[in-house]
Protein backbone atom coordinates (compact mmCIF):
# COMPACT_ATOMS: atom_id res chain seq x y z
CA UNK A 1 0.00 0.00 0.00
CA UNK A 2 1.35 3.44 -0.88
CA UNK A 3 1.74 6.21 1.69
CA UNK A 4 -1.40 8.05 0.55
CA UNK A 5 -3.51 4.93 0.90
CA UNK A 6 -2.04 4.21 4.32
CA UNK A 7 -2.71 7.78 5.44
CA UNK A 8 -6.29 7.60 4.15
CA UNK A 9 -6.85 4.26 5.85
CA UNK A 10 -5.31 5.54 9.10
CA UNK A 11 -7.48 8.65 9.02
CA UNK A 12 -10.59 6.54 8.35
CA UNK A 13 -11.13 8.16 4.96
CA UNK A 14 -12.24 6.40 1.81
CA UNK A 15 -9.82 6.30 -1.10
CA UNK A 16 -10.35 8.68 -3.97
CA UNK A 17 -9.77 12.29 -5.07
CA UNK A 18 -12.05 13.72 -2.39
CA UNK A 19 -10.24 11.89 0.40
CA UNK A 20 -6.86 12.98 -1.01
CA UNK A 21 -8.05 16.57 -0.73
CA UNK A 22 -8.88 15.96 2.93
CA UNK A 23 -5.47 14.40 3.54
CA UNK A 24 -3.71 17.34 1.88
CA UNK A 25 -5.78 19.75 3.97
CA UNK A 26 -4.85 17.88 7.17
CA UNK A 27 -1.19 17.84 6.15
CA UNK A 28 -1.27 21.59 5.45
CA UNK A 29 -2.79 22.22 8.89
CA UNK A 30 -0.04 20.12 10.44
CA UNK A 31 2.67 22.05 8.59
CA UNK A 32 1.11 25.35 9.60
CA UNK A 33 0.97 24.29 13.26
CA UNK A 34 4.56 22.99 13.12
CA UNK A 35 5.79 26.32 11.72
CA UNK A 36 3.78 28.44 14.14
CA UNK A 37 6.30 28.00 16.95
CA UNK A 38 9.39 28.68 14.86
CA UNK A 39 12.04 30.22 17.10
CA UNK A 40 14.26 31.51 14.32
CA UNK A 41 16.38 34.61 14.20
CA UNK A 42 15.14 38.11 13.40
CA UNK A 43 13.62 38.78 9.99
CA UNK A 44 16.08 40.31 7.50
CA UNK A 45 14.49 41.75 4.36
CA UNK A 46 11.78 39.09 4.51
CA UNK A 47 14.06 36.16 5.29
CA UNK A 48 14.32 34.25 8.58
CA UNK A 49 16.90 31.63 9.52
CA UNK A 50 16.78 28.99 12.23
CA UNK A 51 19.36 26.54 13.54
CA UNK A 52 18.71 23.31 15.43
CA UNK A 53 20.59 20.16 16.31
CA UNK A 54 20.36 17.38 13.74
CA UNK A 55 21.10 13.72 14.19
CA UNK A 56 24.12 12.04 12.75
CA UNK A 57 27.53 10.81 13.75
CA UNK A 58 30.01 13.53 14.64
CA UNK A 59 27.29 16.13 15.16
CA UNK A 60 25.34 18.12 12.65
CA UNK A 61 23.16 21.19 12.58
CA UNK A 62 19.92 21.74 10.70
CA UNK A 63 19.71 25.13 8.99
CA UNK A 64 16.32 26.38 7.84
CA UNK A 65 15.88 29.45 5.63
CA UNK A 66 12.28 30.70 5.44
CA UNK A 67 10.60 33.42 3.41
CA UNK A 68 8.73 35.40 6.08
CA UNK A 69 7.92 38.17 3.62
CA UNK A 70 4.90 38.77 1.43
CA UNK A 71 6.61 38.36 -1.95
CA UNK A 72 8.49 35.44 -3.53
CA UNK A 73 12.28 35.74 -3.57
CA UNK A 74 15.26 33.96 -5.10
CA UNK A 75 17.90 33.21 -2.46
CA UNK A 76 21.49 32.49 -3.51
CA UNK A 77 22.65 30.02 -0.86
CA UNK A 78 25.97 29.13 -2.47
CA UNK A 79 27.37 27.50 -5.58
CA UNK A 80 26.83 24.27 -7.47
CA UNK A 81 30.18 22.80 -8.48
CA UNK A 82 29.79 20.46 -11.41
CA UNK A 83 27.03 17.91 -10.95
CA UNK A 84 28.14 16.39 -7.62
CA UNK A 85 29.32 19.11 -5.25
CA UNK A 86 28.07 22.33 -3.71
CA UNK A 87 29.39 25.12 -1.57
CA UNK A 88 27.16 26.98 0.90
CA UNK A 89 27.57 30.59 2.01
CA UNK A 90 26.73 29.90 5.64
CA UNK A 91 29.09 31.05 8.40
CA UNK A 92 28.99 29.36 11.81
CA UNK A 93 29.65 31.62 14.80
CA UNK A 94 30.50 29.90 18.10
CA UNK A 95 30.82 31.84 21.35
CA UNK A 96 32.56 30.07 24.22
CA UNK A 97 34.50 31.41 27.20
CA UNK A 98 33.69 34.98 26.14
CA UNK A 99 35.33 34.62 22.72
CA UNK A 100 33.62 34.33 19.37
CA UNK A 101 35.03 32.20 16.59
CA UNK A 102 33.62 32.38 13.07
CA UNK A 103 34.07 29.64 10.50
CA UNK A 104 32.76 29.60 6.92
CA UNK A 105 31.31 26.46 5.37
CA UNK A 106 34.18 24.39 3.96
CA UNK A 107 32.38 21.23 2.87
CA UNK A 108 32.92 21.65 -0.87
CA UNK A 109 35.66 20.02 -2.91
CA UNK A 110 39.23 21.23 -2.52
CA UNK A 111 39.68 21.71 -6.26
CA UNK A 112 37.19 23.13 -8.74
CA UNK A 113 37.47 21.63 -12.20
CA UNK A 114 34.47 22.42 -14.34
CA UNK A 115 31.34 24.48 -14.23
CA UNK A 116 30.28 26.58 -11.23
CA UNK A 117 26.68 27.83 -11.08
CA UNK A 118 24.87 29.77 -8.37
CA UNK A 119 22.79 27.62 -6.01
CA UNK A 120 19.56 29.61 -6.14
CA UNK A 121 16.48 28.52 -4.18
CA UNK A 122 13.14 30.13 -5.08
CA UNK A 123 11.00 30.69 -1.97
CA UNK A 124 7.35 31.73 -2.12
CA UNK A 125 5.93 33.41 1.00
CA UNK A 126 5.92 30.95 3.90
CA UNK A 127 8.13 28.40 2.10
CA UNK A 128 11.40 27.20 3.58
CA UNK A 129 14.58 25.38 2.59
CA UNK A 130 16.23 23.07 5.09
CA UNK A 131 19.65 21.45 4.98
CA UNK A 132 21.51 19.30 7.52
CA UNK A 133 25.21 20.20 7.66
CA UNK A 134 27.90 18.25 9.56
CA UNK A 135 29.77 20.47 12.01
CA UNK A 136 33.04 19.17 10.51
CA UNK A 137 32.12 21.13 7.34
CA UNK A 138 32.86 24.34 9.22
CA UNK A 139 36.60 23.78 9.53
CA UNK A 140 36.75 22.01 12.87
CA UNK A 141 35.13 24.66 15.04
CA UNK A 142 34.60 23.31 18.55
CA UNK A 143 30.94 22.40 19.00
CA UNK A 144 30.74 23.84 22.52
CA UNK A 145 29.10 27.07 23.49
CA UNK A 146 26.46 29.23 21.85
CA UNK A 147 26.14 28.67 18.11
CA UNK A 148 24.38 30.62 15.40
CA UNK A 149 24.53 30.66 11.61
CA UNK A 150 24.75 33.70 9.37
CA UNK A 151 24.10 34.17 5.66
CA UNK A 152 25.33 37.25 3.85
CA UNK A 153 24.49 37.80 0.19
CA UNK A 154 25.83 40.86 -1.64
CA UNK A 155 25.31 41.40 -5.36
CA UNK A 156 23.61 38.03 -5.92
CA UNK A 157 23.92 36.21 -9.21
CA UNK A 158 20.45 34.88 -9.99
CA UNK A 159 19.82 33.04 -13.27
CA UNK A 160 17.61 34.74 -15.81
CA UNK A 161 14.53 32.54 -15.69
CA UNK A 162 12.54 33.04 -18.88
CA UNK A 163 15.37 34.75 -20.78
CA UNK A 164 15.21 37.24 -22.56
CA UNK A 165 12.60 38.56 -20.13
CA UNK A 166 14.01 39.83 -16.83
CA UNK A 167 13.26 38.02 -13.58
CA UNK A 168 9.89 38.89 -12.15
CA UNK A 169 11.04 37.49 -8.80
CA UNK A 170 13.72 39.59 -7.05
CA UNK A 171 16.98 38.13 -5.78
CA UNK A 172 17.31 38.42 -2.01
CA UNK A 173 20.20 40.53 -0.79
CA UNK A 174 21.23 41.19 2.79
CA UNK A 175 22.45 39.54 5.98
CA UNK A 176 20.36 37.03 7.93
CA UNK A 177 21.24 35.68 11.38
CA UNK A 178 19.71 32.58 12.96
CA UNK A 179 18.66 31.99 16.52
CA UNK A 180 21.30 30.68 18.97
CA UNK A 181 21.52 27.18 20.37
CA UNK A 182 23.73 25.90 23.16
CA UNK A 183 25.84 22.88 22.28
CA UNK A 184 28.22 20.67 24.23
CA UNK A 185 29.40 21.04 27.78
CA UNK A 186 30.46 24.58 28.57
Amino acid sequence: MDWAGAAAEHAGLARGPKSMGRICWLAACGLWAAGAGNAGGPEAHGLEMAIARAGGAGGAIRITVRNAGEQPVLVTLGDLIGSRFYHLRFVLAVTADGQERRAPYMGGPGVVAGRVDPLVVPLVPGASYRVDVPLASFGGVAARGRMRVELEVRKPACPLYGYPNPNMIPCWEGRAVSNEIVAGAG
